[in-house]
């Protein structure tokens, strides 16, 4: 839903989306208790503005799991 912006001659439902959750996460720092949990498999298409400092204070990076926890994870799911 926020990947990156393209400039294209036709309308994208990105172009407007992603300024409008900018707008949403610049008035939340006047909030107390608010946690907003980004999630996504393709970091490097997410659009700069989301990550532009100031709006997202953490970055945590999950690792694939090795071939034990995803025998764990697996036998916990199914």
């Amino acid at each position: 839903i926020l990947g990156t912006r393209r400039a294209m001659r036709s309308h994208n439902i990105s172009n407007t989306v992603v300024p409008m959750f900018c707008t949403e996460m610049d008035g939340i720092e006047s909030l107390k208790n608010v946690v907003i949990v980004l999630a996504s498999n393709r970091h490097d298409l997410i659009d700069p503005a989301i990550l532009r400092p100031g709006r997202i204070d953490r970055k945590i990076k999950v690792s694939r799991p090795n071939y034990d926890a995803a025998k764990k994870i697996f036998s916990i799911c199914l």
